[in-house]
């Protein structure tokens, strides 16, 4: 399953054209849900009746930059998980960036055995429990060659596992990870 991770970093790196990019990132939502469908290891339960997962259009206002503010000592926090233990992931700054002409502010964290060329940001936004999960969706953010600079891209926003699966223990966005905002980008229910 970590494969369509690599295959993701891969899209995000592509193209700036606009046509090409929303090709990519459907490219990326197909070869997802091929995996799930297929793959033992998939978090869906009932893969014989699964089709696809839910999207909203890709729109690539949700697509930003953002820059890394590393904290001076990098703080251990525990993500708690909705059902089993929590994960320690080490939270390694403020990630900054604009969207949709506001300025936003998120944690971003490593997990264990990560570098910071790929960071892990949970989120909670107003789709959350309405459109999207109501626990929140992830974004891995991709470092750029520029120094602390990441790109944001929320079309690529997911479900964490245990969105399907109740199975799966998943870490929970931490409070200050909570965007005013709608976010209409990425999977949804």
């Amino acid at each position: 399953m970590r494969f369509w991770v690599l295959i993701f970093v891969f899209c995000m790196a592509c193209s700036n054209n606009q046509q090409v990019y929303i090709q990519e990132v459907n490219d990326f939502r197909l070869f997802k849900n091929n995996q799930f469908k297929s793959d033992p290891q998939s978090p869906i339960l009932d893969r014989d009746k699964f089709t696809q997962l839910n999207y909203f259009e890709v729109h690539t206002d949700f697509k930003v930059e953002g820059t890394l503010k590393e904290l001076d000592f990098p703080t251990y926090m525990i993500l708690h998980a909705n059902e089993n233990a929590p994960t320690t992931y080490e939270k390694i700054g403020i990630v900054e960036f604009n969207l949709l002409g506001n300025t936003y502010k998120l944690s971003a964290f490593i997990g264990p055995g990560e570098n910071k060329n790929r960071i892990f940001i949970p989120f909670k936004d107003l789709t959350s429990g309405k459109s999207t999960y109501g626990a929140g969706r992830f974004l891995y953010a991709i470092k750029k060659e520029n120094e602390n600079v990441y790109l944001i891209d929320f079309n690529y926003a997911h479900n964490p596992y245990c969105a399907y699966n109740p199975n799966f223990s998943c870490p929970l966005p931490p409070k200050e990870n909570f965007i005013n905002l709608t976010v209409k980008a990425g999977e949804k229910k």
